[in-house]
């Protein structure tokens, strides 16, 4: 599943619409705050998301073959990146 902001408004949208008793989006106020939240959720994630990959975990180098087996050498150090 991808992160997506309009999706998540959509479902915003419809839980406000749907637990809130008065609430209703004849004017677009409704849409407005589910955009702006989705949009504000969206991008703190994307600005604060890092990813860890620990040590042993991926294949970085291959060796052998042709004949003899092949041999993977796995990352000695954890992969750490962000989302750009």
């Amino acid at each position: 599943m991808a992160l997506n902001a309009t999706s998540l408004a959509a479902d915003i949208k419809a839980d406000i619409l749907a637990n809130v008793p008065s609430a209703n989006d004849d004017n677009g106020a409704v849409t407005a705050t589910a955009n702006a939240i989705a949009e504000s959720v969206v991008d703190h994630i994307l600005a604060n998301l890092e990813i860890t990959v620990p040590s042993g975990e991926v294949i970085i180098a291959v060796s052998g073959g042709s004949g003899a087996p092949a041999v993977g050498t796995p990352n000695a150090s954890p992969i750490d990146c962000g989302v750009a």
